[in-house]
């Protein structure tokens, strides 16, 4: 039986064949530098661990779906620019970006304070039944349709 060899499988062997020579120190392979600063894997995966035992807290905590920081961590996904962004800041001060993402509640006294300070003349806060605002004013209030 006669051998029929592809392109594509001398290509893959003349490739082993080659990175084999690389590690026996015959050839030299090229080599790539990966910037210090670039967020790797293994790099996100140390972020979120730092902040969060696991994915789904890293949800809870910061927003970002426990399916796509695992997509990041095993290298399936690279984040897009916002993301590495918000990555980076959590990196360095995650209080900062927990503080940014806790949900702003006034209590009832600033708001009677802002509502002494600026009182709304001509405005009637009572609401008819159209929940529309009425107006103090000698025109009758139009509703809405």
């Amino acid at each position: 039986m006669s051998e029929k060899r592809t392109e594509l499988g001398l290509a893959i062997e003349e490739a082993f064949l080659e990175f084999a020579a690389g590690l026996r120190g015959e050839v030299a392979l090229e080599q790539y530098e990966i910037d210090p600063d670039v967020l790797t894997p293994s790099r996100i995966k140390a972020i979120r661990t730092k902040v969060a035992p696991s994915t789904k807290d890293f949800e809870r905590q910061f927003r970002v779906p426990a399916r796509t920081v695992e997509a990041y961590e095993q290298g399936r996904r690279r984040p897009d620019t916002a993301t590495d962004v918000l990555l980076r800041v959590i990196e360095r001060e995650p209080d900062a970006v927990r503080r940014a993402l806790r949900p702003r509640t006034a209590p009832a006294t600033d708001l009677k304070a802002l509502l002494a300070s600026a009182p709304l003349e001509g405005v009637d806060l009572r609401r008819d039944n159209t929940s529309t605002p009425v107006m103090n004013t000698d025109e009758p209030a139009r509703k809405r349709v």
